[in-house]
């Protein structure tokens, strides 16, 4: 048996919690006859099928089910947006978010390759010190 941490548990439970969210919505829309129904629908389906593999230990998952968690927490944001502000307001301020979201990823990707760019300067002249003297 495997051992799991903090971060894995809460993946699973954030996976499991948008699997038991999404049928119900997906059922929902059914029963009441939106046209959304079919593609929150087929949406469902294809996370059920790729949920084992979101949650394998692994930081490539991670990174996945991290993706999928915004992705679908962009949809259900601008779907309820949408219900109390109207859809052209609503697809306005999740293109916003959505944009702020991969500005903050290729802030960070930058930052991290920054620190290894500037960690790696200082090994180099504290060696040239070391070797030089």
């Amino acid at each position: 048996m495997m051992e799991l941490n903090n971060i894995d548990v809460i993946f699973i439970a954030l996976g499991y919690g948008f699997l038991v969210f999404g049928w119900a919505s997906a059922v929902a829309l059914i029963l009441f006859g939106s046209r959304g129904a079919a593609r929150v629908l087929v949406s469902m389906i294809l996370y059920t099928f790729l949920l084992p593999w979101f949650l394998r230990p692994s930081i490539f998952s991670k990174i996945l089910m991290a993706g999928f968690i915004a992705i679908t927490g962009l949809v259900a944001l601008q779907w309820l947006a949408a219900l109390v502000i109207g859809k052209h307001a609503a697809d306005s301020m999740v293109g916003s978010l959505a944009a702020d979201l991969v500005r903050g990823v290729f802030k960070i990707a930058f930052r991290v390759l920054l620190g290894f760019a500037r960690g790696s300067v200082e090994v180099i002249h504290f060696l040239s010190k070391k070797l030089l003297s």
